[in-house]
């Protein structure tokens, strides 16, 4: 897995205080003062002033399960791998759970290699790239290139590296571009390690809040009706 900053909105931080001082026609410029009032704005929830900065990112080498959660954010504008145009590698991705049980690891490796010589051998007997791909796994890797403002990257890393049930191949793509967006925007994405344990609680307290209403709602007297 691989995930690179193609590229960003230049000064992104001073754009986004920029449109935040139009708002609030304050006048405090400087570096000390653009960061107070980015983190202000975030803490009140004024975060609609981050849409005015993105930043795309190349990830390569993950599993089209991976791919397929990655596109399920609307707002992230993205091109993946076509692969009716491209001829597939044999890379694939191992879920850690595998890596434990010697047999589940030598199976899933069987499995897999038989599909992709599957692949090769429709390719060889003439069938074109976009029929032979229906032979291969989910696991198989692909490419592909995501944009998305800084407001929709905070939601993006909140539920697919923060929350304690994301999957583990996601989980760890969105960290790297965490890690990439925290050291070029710090003031936008402050808050979300800091209060990472905070978070994951506020889920789990979400859940049983969650189980609560549903039991509360099912013990309903409904005799009335």
């Amino acid at each position: 897995m691989d995930v690179t900053l193609l590229t960003i909105t230049p000064e992104a931080e001073t754009i986004i205080c920029i449109v935040a001082r139009n708002s609030t026609l304050s006048k405090a410029h400087g570096e000390e003062n653009n960061a107070k009032l980015i983190r202000s704005c975030i803490r009140k929830g004024e975060l609609p002033i981050l849409r005015h900065a993105q930043a795309t990112f190349q990830i390569q080498g993950i599993s089209r399960v991976c791919s397929h959660q990655l596109i399920t954010h609307v707002f992230m504008p993205r091109i993946q791998e076509s692969r009716r145009k491209v001829k597939a590698a044999k890379l694939y991705s191992i879920p850690p759970e595998f890596k434990t049980d010697n047999e589940l690891e030598g199976m899933y490796h069987y499995g897999m290699t038989f599909m992709y010589n599957l692949y090769e051998k429709f390719l060889e007997k003439g069938a074109t790239k976009g029929a032979a791909r229906y032979c291969l796994p989910e696991g198989f890797a692909t490419s592909l290139t995501a944009t998305a403002n800084m407001e929709e990257w905070r939601k993006i890393i909140k539920d697919r590296y923060i929350h304690p049930d994301a999957d583990w191949e996601i989980h760890n793509v969105v960290g790297e571009i965490f890690k990439i967006l925290k050291k070029e925007c710090p003031n936008v994405f402050y808050d979300l390690e800091y209060n990472k344990k905070e978070l994951e609680e506020g889920y789990k307290s979400n859940e049983k809040l969650l189980q609560q209403v549903s039991f509360d709602f099912n013990t309903v007297d409904r005799r009335g009706e």
